[in-house]
């Protein structure tokens, strides 16, 4: 019984954490490279290593890497072989980043092939991520309401002296952030650094409280998460969440009505939506939203393009071999400085800025890419639940327009796919 209470405590504590790195990503620990979400990711491994040695999950580790699901640790292995002999024949002189890059990327193979399976709790995973969702899309609605009625800037960045910020010194940060909501053209964006960090995480605890099992209706905490999360999404205005949050509210609209729900339930939905698309056009966000996307075009250095198209460009000068083979995830950064390129994107040399699939042509080829093509729709093909295909989906969308390859965030979506509520916690008679 003893054995049985440690287990369940460390499948609560792991998950607790795991829904957390995406906040926890956003502080640095005594050095700029080394996030909380690293340090957290690593205690996740330490977990899960002492729970198997304690239970019978070995058992359960030991078959998975029979089966489909870890055809990822497969690809990556072949990968680093293949990073290796590159950056040896082409002497790389830094292997810094290529060694962090690798570092991050076992840990995270390990937490998705191995741990995801028998190491965390998809009820409490769910239960934290949906709190999160409320908490950070109600700051950001409270943010948006204050400005409006008072003129007051709340910027609620969560301020540890001993922790820096990820993404620079918070006082510039607000600053920027300030000058740029005096100019008009400021967005907030709750505790994250810019709108499209926050829409990456929200639309998570949105697909999450749409289709996880159960009615939607019945649950007060899950209808209160998707309407916090679309209105913050919305009030948001970043592009990248609003067009992947759409279809998400097409299929959840669609499947009310294919299981033939309430008619008040259908009454609110609609009332929602028509309060949405007055709200939406009142305040110019469809506008603001479109015109950012039709910054996404040949010779445009805004961060969409950066990140739609940066990727392709730096493909195209790539040798004929790379091409094929790639330059090897790590080498990216090194590669491009010794051959000096760049891109009508971008004119700083060494810049690897890129979506997520884009990192994975880059680094592994045509021939890894249509490899890793694979494995990513075994994902969806293997999983018959409605929401993990949902998440699914909104990580294939993410991952086509976001720079989240090395991203804690990945993980965590990634997790939520392959996550299954087990039974019961087996424990080894002595």
């Amino acid at each position: 019984m003893n054995l049985v209470f440690r287990a369940h405590r460390s499948l609560v504590f792991s998950s607790v954490l795991l829904a957390s790195l995406p906040v926890l990503s956003i502080y640095n620990l005594l050095s700029e490279r080394l996030s909380l979400a690293d340090i957290a990711m690593v205690m996740i491994i330490f977990v899960s290593i002492a729970t198997s040695v304690f239970s019978c999950s070995r058992a359960d580790m030991t078959c998975s890497l029979a089966r489909p699901h870890c055809w990822f640790l497969l690809f990556f292995s072949i990968c680093f072989v293949l990073a290796c002999i590159s950056a040896i024949i082409r002497g790389q002189q830094s292997m810094v980043i290529f060694a962090r890059r690798w570092i991050r990327l076992i840990i995270s193979l390990y937490i998705i092939d191995i741990s995801s399976r028998t190491q965390f709790s998809r009820k409490v995973l769910c239960n934290v991520i949906m709190v999160l969702g409320i908490v950070l899309s109600g700051l950001l609605i409270l943010q948006e309401l204050l400005d409006a009625l008072f003129n007051i800037q709340l910027y609620p960045y969560l301020r540890i002296s001993f922790l820096p910020m990820d993404y620079g010194d918070v006082d510039v940060l607000i600053a920027r952030q300030r000058t740029w909501r005096n100019a008009g053209g400021g967005r907030y964006s709750s505790v994250f650094p810019e709108p499209a960090y926050f829409a990456q995480f929200a639309l998570l605890p949105m697909a999450v409280s749409m289709f996880e099992s159960g009615d939607l209706f019945h649950d007060q905490k899950r209808v209160l998460c998707v309407f916090l999360t679309t209105v913050a999404i919305l009030l948001g205005r970043s592009a990248n969440g609003l067009f992947v949050a759409l279809p998400l509210w097409l299929v959840f609209v669609l499947m009310q009505f294919k299981r033939g729900a309430k008619a008040e339930h259908l009454f609110l939905i609609a009332l929602c939506g028509v309060v949405g698309i007055i709200v939406v056009v009142e305040t110019g966000m469809l506008e603001k939203a479109w015109a950012r996307v039709l910054t996404v075009k040949r010779g445009s250095a805004s961060t969409g393009t950066l990140r739609l198209l940066q990727g392709i460009e730096v493909f195209k000068q790539l040798p004929p071999l790379a091409k094929w083979f790639g330059i090897g995830f790590g080498n990216v950064n090194s590669f491009l400085v010794e051959n000096s390129i760049t891109t009508i994107y971008s004119n700083n040399i060494g810049n690897e800025y890129m979506n997520g699939f884009s990192t994975v042509l880059v680094s592994s080829g045509i021939i890894g890419f249509l490899f890793y093509m694979l494995i990513w729709f075994g994902m969806f093909f293997e999983n018959r639940y409605l929401v993990n295909r949902m998440i699914w989906l909104v990580i294939s969308m993410l991952m086509c327009t976001s720079a989240i390859f090395y991203s804690p965030i990945l993980v965590v979506y990634l997790v939520f796919i392959r996550c299954k509520e087990p039974d019961h916690v087996s424990v080894c008679k002595s």
